[in-house]
């Protein structure tokens, strides 16, 4: 068995690396953000079984190394000292203008999520990233990455380009989307949810690129996981859109009938010790289009359409 030696380091010298070292290994592996070496080293390394698995290999000695844990930002006004490596584990929010400070950091590693404007996107060369690049317009005002309106932004609206990283809901009946238009008013986002009655005039609002998805009005949007319950009826109604899981309990089952509307980005998760409440068609399914619909088809005579089910009477 091959004698290994595996390094994992956020910053690892290599300098001083000593030849009777490299050479009592059969396998020598270096992990890490930033590898410093010298002319010597690169020798010794090319004729010895070492690999570099780094994000950068200099040789500047002198390296200011910085670490955040959550939301990092490059700002106009945030410069860096000189030969800096950021490490982001989380979000790394980058400002309009910040082109100069950014070019000033030495190595920007990122496992996570980066936002930035979209005439920085080129310009990323020295930024490492282990997960997504979310670019947003520049000048646009940036709303929440699910963006939930009701009447109440209406007022504070501005005659702007507003910016939503994931999505922009639109139910609430109050919503004055026409005087929305008069104020200038537009949207930038990958996805729309609007109301039925909404439709007409919030749909020219959004960029032609923007998925719109219509739903009957007295929806109730849900962000996060849900578990179906006499009490989320009580409380959200019977038409609902789950953004996310929704978890089926034993006194879903009966529930089932009373939804009028339903939809579930994610999956409908029945727990093993309450498959014996739900018909065996549902509990062979895992994927939310199956089991409601194979359940609805069993209890209460629903129809499977376009992404939800619905009562049959409603396409007689």
């Amino acid at each position: 068995m091959p004698n290994k030696l595996l390094i994992k380091a956020n910053f690892c010298d290599l300098r001083n690396v000593k030849e009777e070292t490299l050479a009592a290994y059969d396998v020598i592996e270096v992990r890490a953000n930033v590898v410093v070496l010298n002319d010597r080293a690169r020798e010794l390394i090319a004729r010895y079984p070492v690999t570099l698995k780094c994000d950068l290999a200099t040789d500047k000695p002198n390296i200011a190394l910085r670490s955040v844990n959550g939301v990092a930002e490059v700002t106009p006004g945030d410069v860096p000292e000189a030969d800096t490596v950021l490490t982001v584990n989380g979000e790394l929010k980058i400002a309009s203008g910040s082109a100069e400070v950014l070019a000033r950091y030495l190595q920007i590693t990122v496992n996570g999520q980066v936002y930035c404007p979209r005439s920085l996107s080129g310009k990323l060369g020295n930024v490492a990233v282990n997960g997504q690049i979310i670019t947003w317009p520049d000048g646009a005002v940036q709303l929440k990455n699910t963006a939930v309106l009701d009447s109440t932004f209406a007022l504070r609206a501005k005659p702007a380009l507003y910016w939503a990283a994931r999505c922009v809901v639109m139910l609430d009946p109050a919503l004055d989307a026409a005087a929305l238009a008069k104020q200038g008013v537009r949207f930038d986002t990958p996805r729309a949810i609007l109301a039925q009655s909404l439709a007409t005039q919030a749909a020219p609002l959004f960029e032609d690129d923007t998925d719109l998805e219509i739903v009957p009005d007295g929806t109730a949007y849900l962000k996060d996981d849900a578990e179906l319950t006499a009490a989320l009826i009580r409380r959200k109604g019977n038409k609902l859109y789950v953004d996310g899981r929704l978890t089926l309990t034993a006194e879903s089952a009966a529930l089932l009938p009373q939804l009028e509307y339903c939809k579930v980005t994610g999956t409908a998760w029945c727990p093993p010790h309450r498959r014996k409440h739900f018909p065996p068609a549902v509990c062979r399914q895992r994927k939310f289009r199956q089991c409601v619909a194979d359940c609805c088809r069993a209890r209460a005579g629903y129809r499977w359409t376009i992404g939800c089910w619905r009562p049959r009477t409603a396409f007689a």
